[in-house]
């Protein structure tokens, strides 16, 4: 990055070679179009800015900053240009976004780099001049705490678990992939709180009943809205989780589960018919398909239907068959997802006419509960 800075504020040559034409360097930075920018997290309210090829251009402590960053999850960089005083600087940090109100901001830090560069004090730009406004004097009543804890699930399959330990505030843990983030419940009132950790305030409204039941949460929080999963409702299902712990999902209680690696075989309560087969897979879903149409029954292979559906975060692929003597015919369902690289294929294999309560009762709920992680140093 040093390097890329010096050739731009080499006007496109870098060690005497030429890169970028002057002018195209100069147009990076020609503003196409000016607005006006408000950011009081950063102590920014009002202030014209204008917006380049992919660089925002200001005036900031009586000079021309040329700059751009932003933030990734668990990442964040800021990179500034003073292109009459012929110094750039950046920042990268490998962590999640942080809360403004509490930490120095990257725009902070990077714009005083390029003071000190010119020898000059550093000032306040980019911290903010006004106080959080998500911070409260509300304190929930004890006797209403428990009604929070529990378990919430999005129809995207993101899971937020509220837990209660000791007298110190409500935690919730929000999952979905890979993607893993706590906060410190901080209520506003019986039905608004702020979901707060190092990257700020979350505020979020939890769905209450006029008899006091909390039925979900709504606003703020990624993947949303949740529904609150019921005591009942969660007593019938498991959670089944691979060995290495990069596959999750959930099924009724009363059914078992075997493992080789990452791959399982699972059976309905005894009696049934049902079987399920899957887990992680290399196989492409063309390859899978393929499989599955070249044994099928050749009077049967032109009654097979293909399709894709959304169903909790995965867009999943799907092959619906019958196969079999005619005297125990049986239901054939093969899926495949994807997720960062992972590939998940499910198979499911039940009597004629067994299929549909099964997809309905057993296969929507695992998909949606479905967690696909990565898993590092095999564990």
């Amino acid at each position: 990055m040093g390097r890329y800075l010096a050739m731009l504020l080499g006007k496109g040559t870098l060690d005497g070679t030429r890169i970028l034409s002057e002018a195209s360097v100069a147009q990076l930075f020609e503003p196409g179009s000016v607005t006006t920018a408000s950011m009081p997290e950063m102590g920014v309210t009002g202030v014209p800015t204008g917006y380049g090829m992919g660089w925002a251009i200001n005036e900031i402590d009586g000079r021309t900053i040329i700059h751009h960053g932003g933030d990734a999850i668990v990442m964040g960089s800021w990179t500034a240009l003073d292109t009459a005083a012929n110094v750039a600087a950046s920042v990268f940090y490998g962590g999640p976004t942080l809360d403004p109100y509490r930490f120095p901001s990257k725009i902070y830090v990077v714009n005083n780099l390029l003071h000190l560069a010119r020898g000059e004090p550093v000032t306040s730009f980019g911290l903010p001049k006004e106080g959080d406004p998500t911070i409260n004097d509300y304190t929930l009543p004890a006797a209403l705490r428990s009604r929070y804890v529990g378990e919430y699930r999005s129809t995207g399959g993101q899971l937020v678990e509220v837990t209660e330990s000791g007298e110190g505030p409500l935690h919730a843990r929000l999952t979905g992939g890979d993607l893993r983030m706590d906060y410190e419940l901080d209520f506003a009132s019986e039905a608004s709180a702020v979901f707060r950790n190092v990257s700020g305030g979350a505020v979020v409204r939890f769905l209450v009943t006029p008899s006091g039941l909390v039925t979900g949460i709504a606003g703020g929080l990624p993947g949303g809205p949740f529904r609150k999963r019921s005591a009942d409702e969660l007593s019938r299902v498991q959670t089944v989780r691979a060995p290495a712990g990069g596959l999750a999902f959930q099924l009724p209680v009363g059914w078992t589960v075997s493992w080789t690696g990452e791959r399982f075989v699972a059976s309905g309560p005894e009696g049934s018919r049902v079987r399920l087969e899957g887990g992680i897979t290399t196989t492409a879903w063309t390859e899978l398909a393929g499989q599955a149409r070249r044994a099928m029954p050749e009077g049967d292979r032109a009654l097979a239907a293909e399709r894709t559906e959304t169903v909790g975060r995965f867009a999943w692929q799907e092959l619906v068959w019958r196969d079999g003597p005619r005297s125990d015919r049986r239901q054939r369902f093969l899926a495949l997802a994807e997720e960062a690289g992972r590939s998940f294929s499910l198979e499911v294999f039940a009597p004629q006419g067994g299929l549909t309560p099964v997809l309905r009762e057993v296969v929507v709920p695992l998909m949606t509960s479905l967690e696909l992680r990565t898993v590092l140093g095999g564990r």
